[in-house]
């Protein structure tokens, strides 16, 4: 290994490893809401709808940290028949306006 290669390889496994979050809040938001759908699937079972609880539980977190948003607000976690739908309200805090972001099935 020559001089500096090491130091090469450090920088891409950083950079690669920057790059999978996304930097803005609203991609964290999305990243976010999908991780929390595909928890509350697991953690659903043959029961009608999991609660947070359930889903943080199956993804050894808090519960808090799980559901909140990066603007502070609280996930928003539905079931519709056998459908979920994780989403946050966004930036502006208010449901049904145009920053709002839903999971892979949004309502």
């Amino acid at each position: 290994m020559t001089p500096g290669s090491a130091a090469n390889l450090l920088c891409f496994f950083v950079v690669f490893s920057c790059e999978r979050e996304p930097p803005d809040a609203a991609g964290r938001a999305r990243v976010r809401a999908d991780t929390i759908y595909r928890y509350a699937h697991e953690a659903r079972g043959s029961s009608a709808c999991p609660t947070p609880a359930q889903v943080a539980a199956t993804a050894s977190t808090n519960v808090e940290k799980l559901f909140t948003d990066p603007w502070g607000n609280k996930f928003i976690l539905e079931c519709h028949g056998d459908k979920i739908h994780v989403g946050s309200v966004g930036r502006d805090g208010k449901r049904g306006t145009e920053d709002d972001i839903w999971s892979l099935e949004p309502p």
